[in-house]
């Protein structure tokens, strides 16, 4: 058995700060750990991509999941088509880091106030069928 890092670990919890992933990986890989977690929503620019990848080989880690988040089910349906064409540039983004595993967070409502799971479910289907599917995309659903 392996255990992987979960780099929400180290983000805004508790408060909104910055998150320095160069600093996740030293921590990790200290407690012997090799693999990691990475939290899209994290990563906003292009730029960081290369700084955290450099950062994984330094510390002779990789990424084992991406979390990718995308709100597909919300009453809004602009906010679900938004985070419906969202998935593929943050599927992009989780590629360059050789994820071999992308978990999808459909970033879930309350849904003892908002609606029912099942209309979560159809919604998040609807959005992987619209986005991943149709779209000539190489990622096996």
């Amino acid at each position: 058995m392996e255990i992987a890092g979960y780099s929400y670990t180290f983000g805004p919890i508790t408060a909104a700060k910055l998150v320095v992933h160069p600093q996740i990986n030293p921590w990790y890989s200290g407690r012997e750990m090799k693999s990691l977690e990475m939290y899209d929503p994290w990563i906003k620019h292009d730029t960081e991509i290369q700084i955290i990848i450099n950062a994984l080989g330094s510390e002779d880690m990789q990424v084992c999941v991406g979390d990718v988040e995308c709100h597909v089910v919300s009453r809004d349906p602009d906010a679900r088509k938004a985070g419906t064409d969202k998935f593929h540039p943050r599927l992009a983004v989780a590629n360059k880091f050789s994820d071999p595993i992308v978990l999808i967070l459909p970033y879930l409502p309350n849904w003892s106030r908002d609606f029912r799971a099942q209309k979560c479910q159809e919604r998040l289907a609807a959005a992987i069928e619209q986005s991943l599917l149709t779209q000539n995309s190489t990622v096996k659903p």
